[in-house]
């Protein structure tokens, strides 16, 4: 997620990788708050308001989906879970389109959790990850 963020802003970051990213934050805070926390889900929007009137954080506004299309024409490789419970595979196939890059890759892996597929296919993933860099890069072995 941040470096799709980061690399919508910054045309020198020449590819991306991302696994397991979300599109929108705002889709997850509500599970995210009810899991992790005893309170009840109404405190979260002024947990939230508070938040960003005294440190500045505004989590409404961290949607990688609304800025991922600025990456294009550079290449981003998704990579994700379909068992990911954390953040629903639906997320990446909402990032892979709202790209609208051909050269984009999308890679979602059976049976994988949140963050699981290095995990599970480790000599898979670094070989997919290195090709895709090699080929955005253009390197030459």
């Amino acid at each position: 997620m941040t470096a799709l963020l980061a690399a919508s802003e910054d045309n020198e970051i020449t590819a991306v990788v991302s696994d397991s990213a979300y599109a929108d934050l705002n889709e997850l805070m509500k599970p995210e708050f009810e899991k992790r926390t005893s309170a009840p889900a109404i405190f979260l929007h002024p947990i939230l308001f508070m938040i960003r009137m005294l440190y500045g954080v505004d989590f409404a506004a961290i949607r990688p989906v609304a800025v991922v299309s600025r990456i294009t024409p550079r290449p981003i490789l998704f990579i994700h879970g379909s068992a990911d419970t954390t953040i629903p595979v639906s997320h990446a196939y909402r990032l892979f389109e709202a790209a609208q890059n051909p050269q984009d890759e999308l890679w979602v892996v059976s049976e994988a959790g949140h963050v699981q597929v290095y995990k599970m296919h480790p000599a898979e993933y670094m070989q997919k990850v290195t090709d895709f860099f090699d080929a955005a890069l253009n390197t030459v072995e």
